[in-house]
């Protein structure tokens, strides 16, 4: 079009980009709660389990993503309710890692030749947070998002910073009686103040443990879970 002698340059008019970003990961939680249907009717086999798992880091990506894009608050809330979708459904992918050890993990940015998002990621941890995701989870091994963000290399201390900050119990021991604590390759102090996290609960129940004390019989059962936790 001609504008007194000049010609109109033409405005290209595109979405905003968190709308493109949410449109593939509601499209992607929907292609998700149809693998949990099929999975829990016995109909996802052998085969199609590293398929299923890769698509749950595939949607850990597109949360990490999406929260960097969403600059309002109608946007946040939106991320919100779409992460909350992943969350309630519970998916499990290799070694029974939720979304949480995921975002966690250095492992997940390896998702293909040209990651989007660099793991652990601290816009994706926080997402899934706000959302409900249980911070002490196990895998297979019992590690929680915690230990995996300990046994990352190098260490990212604002990502330990955050888990505990948010709740995480640096106690936990996993299946080979290891705490985060020793799976960093910083010593703690340097990250935190280790009393800031520790209680005097914990350290009584760790004693228990490493000293095998039997405890069954003498102290209310609803100690039993928090001490068989160190």
């Amino acid at each position: 079009m001609m504008d007194g002698g000049r010609r109109r340059r033409a405005v290209l008019t595109q979405p905003p980009l968190f709308n493109d970003v949410l449109r593939i990961f509601d499209r992607a939680v929907k292609e998700l709660e149809r693998g949990m249907t099929a999975a829990g009717a016995g109909r996802l086999s052998d085969r199609d389990k590293t398929p299923f798992s890769r698509f749950i880091v595939i949607i850990v990506h597109l949360i990490a993503v999406a929260s960097r894009v969403a600059t309002s608050d109608d946007s946040r809330r939106r991320l919100s309710a779409a992460t909350y979708n992943v969350v309630r459904m519970n998916p499990r992918g290799i070694s029974r890692r939720t979304p949480l050890h995921l975002a966690c993990s250095t492992d997940t940015t390896d998702v293909g030749r040209y990651p989007v998002a660099r793991f652990p990621d601290s816009s994706a941890i926080t997402a899934l947070l706000d959302a409900g995701a249980d911070i002490d989870a196990f895998d297979a091994e019992r590690n929680t998002a915690l230990h995996l963000a300990a046994g990352c290399r190098p260490v990212k201390p604002d990502i330990i910073q955050l888990l505990l900050r948010r709740g995480a119990h640096p106690d936990i021991t996993n299946s080979h009686r290891q705490t985060a604590e020793h799976l960093l390759d910083v010593p703690l102090h340097t990250i935190i103040p280790p009393a800031k996290h520790l209680t005097l609960q914990c350290l009584a129940a760790r004693t228990v443990t490493l000293s095998n004390i039997n405890y069954h019989g003498y102290l209310p059962r609803r100690l039993h879970a928090f001490i068989s936790l160190h």
